[in-house]
């Protein structure tokens, strides 16, 4: 509810150009290509993505604007413990 917790790590990417292709980066520096229009993020903490696109003619957009949040994966043992 905008708090910038969640416990869901898939991040949706939209607003791509007909067959861009698309990579993101969870460190500023590293890229993963992505596919489709989404992508899962894994483990407890802050997490900051950036994702830029490069469109059929090559050429490779600005980054975005960073996506920061707070990912908890709570199991159902650790819900019942606390």
């Amino acid at each position: 509810a905008g708090d910038g917790i969640t416990n869901v790590g898939t991040v949706n990417v939209s607003g791509l150009e007909a067959g861009a292709t698309w990579e993101y980066s969870t460190d500023g520096t590293n890229y993963l290509t992505g596919t489709g229009t989404s992508f899962t993020l894994t483990g407890d903490g802050a997490k900051s993505v950036i994702v830029r696109q490069t469109d059929v003619a090559g050429n490779a957009s600005a980054a975005s604007a960073a996506l920061g949040f707070t990912l908890t994966v709570e199991t159902l043992a650790e819900l019942r413990e606390s």
